[in-house]
């Protein structure tokens, strides 16, 4: 960063806003006091009196920016669509609700469950009702 006017570059210049003057509270104040408490804004230019934001800083900025959502579980969701038999899932609603979770948070647990015993009696049941793949 190159110095300007004779400053030096590597100065961190933190602005404060002028104390009060002793004594008084700001509805007390006269057009002097104002006066001298904003003399610091009469400055045409006062972009040339920032530096560089720190690294500190940036990483600030970042996470400011940085949009709202829901928090990340795993690796992520992705939304799909599913059709399930409506007695199936007004089922899985009251369970839910009773729960107290949303669905997809049941329905989540109920696949851990099957895809961690996938070598139990529960997987041999499923795998005798699959559906024979059709030739296209």
């Amino acid at each position: 960063m190159t110095a300007r006017k004779g400053r030096k570059s590597d100065s961190r210049k933190v602005r404060r806003p002028a104390p009060l003057p002793r004594g008084k509270a700001e509805s007390e104040l006269g057009a002097e006091d104002l006066a001298e408490l904003t003399r610091e804004f009469d400055d045409e230019f006062i972009a040339d009196s920032f530096t560089e934001p720190t690294a500190q800083q940036k990483a600030q900025l970042q996470r400011a920016k940085r949009k709202r959502g829901r928090p990340r579980t795993g690796k992520g969701v992705k939304v799909i669509s599913l059709s399930l038999e409506r007695g199936l899932l007004a089922e899985a609603d009251r369970m839910a609700k009773r729960l107290g979770v949303p669905r997809s948070e049941l329905l989540s647990r109920g696949l851990r469950l099957v895809l961690r015993d996938d070598n139990g009696p529960e997987a041999a049941r499923l795998a005798s009702l699959r559906q024979p793949t059709s030739s296209r």
